[in-house]
C-alpha cells in the first residue's frame, strides 16, 4: 500500500465502513480484491471512516482525510 497523507481519493465509494485506525482500513482495502484505493476520515465520530473505491479518478488535497492504494508490482 502507498500512504497519501493530507489526500482524498475522488470517486464513488463501493464500501464504507467503522475503522478504529488508518492501519485497519488500510488493511480492510488490501484484504479486498476489488478495493484499489481507500480514504481514512480522521475526524468522522460515530461515523463510517473507511471509504473503500474499485476505482479512481485522482486525489485532492484534504487535511482531514489520509488514502492510500494498491502498489502492484510486475
Amino acid at each position: 500500500m502507498v500512504i497519501l497523507h493530507n489526500q482524498r481519493m475522488r470517486g464513488d465509494v463501493n464500501i464504507s465502513k467503522k475503522t478504529p485506525d488508518y492501519a485497519s482500513c488500510s488493511s480492510a482495502c488490501q484484504d479486498n480484491i476489488k478495493c484499489v484505493t481507500f480514504n481514512f476520515l480522521k475526524r468522522s465520530g460515530p461515523a463510517d471512516n473507511c471509504q473503500m473505491f474499485n476505482l479512481s479518478d485522482g486525489h485532492d488535497n484534504d487535511n482531514t482525510v489520509d488514502a492510500g492504494y494498491k502498489h502492484q508490482v510486475p
